[in-house]
């Protein structure tokens, strides 16, 4: 039986450590992103951040990094390697920065990571994992960037560039794109892109992929999906089917469908 561990969103925090301890447990293991810039609420630091993602890389075994394990892009990701300058919490410090970057070049070079999506299918579930989303207007907006039916729907590869791999802000601008923050977070554009959704721009959008969605980016209290919004709200939703993770806590998918690690 297909089982994944999934990660939301980091930030520094450590409560991975207690799944990942029992890694061996799961087939695969999926972080949805946003490993720095901790919130100041949670007295965490930039170079905490740093130390813990250190460790947390350092978990597994350079087969496990090719093979099992994924780290997805987030936004407070893309912005230490793309021109993606939108995110509010981007380090200070230029040293800090560099070692960041640094970091992060190092795993995405090296180990083929932060890709921006990733799809399993469990039995007749086929799971769409990225750090916020993707919804039908930041889809109609970008034909150049995806396609519904396009395994994934997004393109691997932008102008002969695989993405998340070699692509040069200098040159393209598909990363400004995908780096798109819609009007619910402070932006100009109706929805965000796959970097940025806001929970409520995806759940108001109309459903046009055969894809289970999986992301994290909104924070929550507790995990929510397409069932519990339309009990909270009482009437049925036509939006995505979903689940947003990002609530300090690992998951486990399986054929029972989601649930919480204990």
């Amino acid at each position: 039986m297909t089982n994944i561990l999934v990660l939301p969103d980091i930030h520094g925090r450590d409560f991975w450590k207690k799944p990942i301890a029992n890694k061996d447990k799961f087939d695969h293991i999926i972080f949805l992103g946003d490993y720095f810039d901790p919130y100041p609420s949670e007295s965490i630091t930039q170079q905490d951040t740093i130390e813990n993602f250190k460790e947390l890389v350092n978990s597994f075994t350079e087969e496990e990094l090719e093979y099992k394990v994924e780290f997805l892009l987030g936004n407070h990701d893309g912005h230490y390697l793309y021109d993606i300058p939108e995110a509010s919490r981007l380090a200070k410090n230029p040293t800090i920065n560099k070692e960041i970057t640094s970091l992060l070049t190092n795993l995405r070079d090296k180990y083929n990571q932060l890709v921006l999506n990733t799809w399993i299918t469990i039995k007749n579930t086929t799971y769409l994992f990225t750090h916020a989303g993707i919804n039908k207007t930041w889809v109609d907006r970008h034909p150049e960037l995806c396609k519904i039916d396009y395994p994934g729907i997004l393109y691997q590869n932008f102008n002969n560039s695989p993405i998340a791999i070699s692509v040069s802000p200098s040159k393209y601008i598909e990363w400004q794109s995908i780096g798109e923050i819609g009007m619910n977070r402070g932006g100009w554009v109706p929805t965000g892109g796959p970097l940025w959704c806001d929970l409520d721009e995806f759940i108001n959008q109309p459903k046009f992929s055969p894809y289970y969605q999986i992301f994290g980016h909104t924070q929550l209290t507790e995990w929510i999906d397409k069932s519990k919004v339309e009990s909270i709200i009482g009437k049925k939703l036509d939006c995505e089917d979903f689940a947003c993770l990002d609530c300090r806590k690992a998951f486990i998918i399986d054929e029972k469908g989601i649930r919480e690690y204990e």
